[in-house]
């Protein structure tokens, strides 16, 4: 029997704007009056940065201010989502004050953390699961960032360009990463509405497109040999202060999102997304985001019931693949898609990380079985014999986040995450079946996708710990978690 409109997806009427839970009233004002203001604020914000560092400091003073005054966590936040992703760039990586600490993301950070303290008589129940997560997570980081502080010396050896204190360390190190997981707070404490959700969607949509503006511009007027795409990436890379993998994260995490986006209302923003998103993941140079990219697809058409189209999709990614193949920019990327595909060998697809990043690693840690069930702190690889010795290809991290989790927190720390993300997992796969209304259902699946697509691409990349690249996971738990609620409600 053919599916009619009002079965499963539902009309937006069937979905009227209610509470979850505790008090407030949701949003008067239409979503995209919000992301103007936040993107409008950070250029602003970039700009005077730029010019002068006393009128950015009396700009996040003011800005600061309006968002205590204004009551609203979600929008505070909104502004630090934007931010993020450009929060190394020059212009943002400076104190603008001679404050250890004073860089604008972290001081918007701690503005919104202050405005949601300030507001916290509003917020709802995070849940049993949330504030578990919550508190077992920030242990576990909290816990690894302070056994650390035992090997300083071999960090700033490691990093000497930043010549840590302990002080210095605990700011850049703890605190800032625990701004990159706050967006999971906020949002559960505050997101109870579908306009806070379609809010919170819309925001990281625009951060994709933004992000991606900012790639491609480099490319086009600054490139000067736009034919060798590594060289190219590695330009705008050290524009943005992002390593190419890093950047490849936040592409993984947000690309089914900007599918979600495309399916709920194919108009500019929807489609502009997924173009400017498809063309800077092939700039990336990543073969991680190629392969992620190509899943989601795939989980997306699944997951959403639209299986049907599956053999137009794979029709459609050959024919892109002939055209690409003609063309001197596309076929490097073709090739680096396929880098050691041919072989079969699997250290050769890994480039050498195998043989030479791994096995010797594991083999270290599994003479010390103490170290395997707790590891030995952030970062412990780099004290490992291996690292000392130079056997390690000389990365300063294992390119696997289960490994690297391994090493930091041991299985006991590698078991929390995964048990925590296969119940968000579980309980937003489950909830798509309940939801009625067809903005939300598509969101809903978008979830799914990047939750699954983050944990394929910690096989070659990443971290479970929070870090600039993965901050927007945070985020999309959080989502997952408040629509399961909204969707439970109206069942």
């Amino acid at each position: 029997m053919a599916e009619t409109p009002s079965q499963g997806l539902g009309h937006e009427e069937d979905f009227p704007e209610t509470q979850v839970s505790g008090r407030g009233a949701s949003y008067h004002l239409p979503w995209p009056f919000f992301v103007g203001i936040a993107l409008l604020a950070a250029a602003i914000l970039g700009a005077l940065v730029a010019k002068s560092t006393s009128l950015a400091v009396f700009a996040t003073a003011m800005l600061g201010l309006l968002l205590t005054v204004s009551q609203r966590p979600l929008l505070a936040l909104s502004f630090l989502i934007v931010l993020l992703p450009f929060s190394e760039i020059p212009i943002f990586a400076d104190k603008v004050v001679s404050i250890p600490g004073a860089r604008p993301a972290l001081l918007l950070g701690a503005f919104v953390m202050g405005v949601s303290v300030i507001n916290l008589w509003k917020a709802s129940h995070p849940g049993n699961l949330a504030l578990s997560f919550i508190v077992i997570s920030m242990s576990l980081f909290t816990v690894a960032v302070g056994r650390s502080l035992g090997y300083l010396e071999t960090l700033n050896a490691t990093w000497p360009e930043e010549d840590l204190t302990v002080q210095g360390y605990i700011l850049s190190y703890l605190v800032k990463h625990i701004i990159y997981f706050f967006p999971f707070v906020a949002v559960v404490l505050y997101a109870r509405t579908k306009k806070d959700v379609t809010l919170m969607i819309s925001i990281m949509i625009w951060s994709v497109v933004a992000l991606s503006s900012y790639f491609l511009y480099y490319y086009i007027f600054e490139v000067e040999n736009k034919g060798v795409i590594e060289l190219a990436w590695e330009y705008a890379g050290e524009a943005l202060g992002l390593h190419k993998n890093a950047a490849s994260a936040i592409y993984v995490i947000l690309f089914p999102l900007c599918l979600a986006r495309f399916f709920v209302k194919k108009d500019l923003l929807g489609v502009g997304a997924l173009v400017l998103g498809l063309a800077s993941i092939g700039f990336l140079y990543s073969r991680t985001a190629y392969v992620a990219a190509a899943m989601a697809w795939l989980l997306y058409l699944v997951i959403s019931k639209r299986a049907r189209f599956l053999p137009v999709f794979l029709i459609g990614a050959a024919g892109v693949i002939l055209i690409l193949s003609e063309s001197m920019i596309s076929s490097s990327i073709l090739e680096r898609a396929t880098t050691s595909l041919e072989s079969g060998d699997i250290n050769e697809v890994s480039k050498g990380r195998v043989d030479r990043l791994w096995i010797p690693l594991a083999e270290e840690y599994l003479r010390h079985p103490a170290d395997v069930v707790v590891g030995k702190g952030r970062y412990a690889m780099l004290t490992t014999a291996a690292a000392r010795q130079g056997f390690i290809l000389g990365a300063s991290h294992p390119h696997n986040m289960f490994f690297e989790q391994i090493l930091d927190a041991g299985l006991l720390g590698l078991g929390c995450f995964l048990l925590f993300f296969f119940l968000f997992l579980r309980l937003s796969y489950k909830s798509i079946a309940l939801i009625h209304d067809r903005e939300l259902k598509e969101y809903q699946v978008g979830v799914v996708v990047a939750i699954l697509s983050f944990l394929a691409g910690g096989m070659t990349q990443g971290s479970l710990f929070p870090e600039l690249e993965n901050a927007s996971i945070w985020a999309v738990l959080g989502l997952g978690l408040v629509i399961s609620r909204l969707a439970h409600n109206h069942e």
